[in-house]
């Protein structure tokens, strides 16, 4: 199994921590999950390379940062207005 490091803001990771605690996993867990969820990674990778690819032609420039705020916000992560 690679392993690798990230950056985040100490408010994103004091959040992420909380919910490690609440769902008793660990930050790798809940980060692999995150990212599985991510890439969809179950089995409907094709179907979901079409919605992104439909979703570029639609959208000009999306920010990769803007997507993973995004990914975190939706897993009660992150919070609206956080830098």
């Amino acid at each position: 199994m690679a392993r690798f490091m990230i950056s985040m803001p100490d408010d994103m990771l004091k959040k992420l921590d909380e919910a490690v605690r609440k769902e008793h996993r660990s930050r790798s867990e809940l980060l692999r999950e995150a990212a599985r969820q991510h890439l969809n990674v179950d089995g409907h990778t094709q179907s979901a390379q079409d919605s992104m690819s439909e979703s570029k032609r639609k959208i000009t420039k999306k920010s990769s940062k803007g997507s993973l705020r995004e990914r975190l916000l939706d897993l009660r992560i992150g919070r609206r207005g956080c830098p």
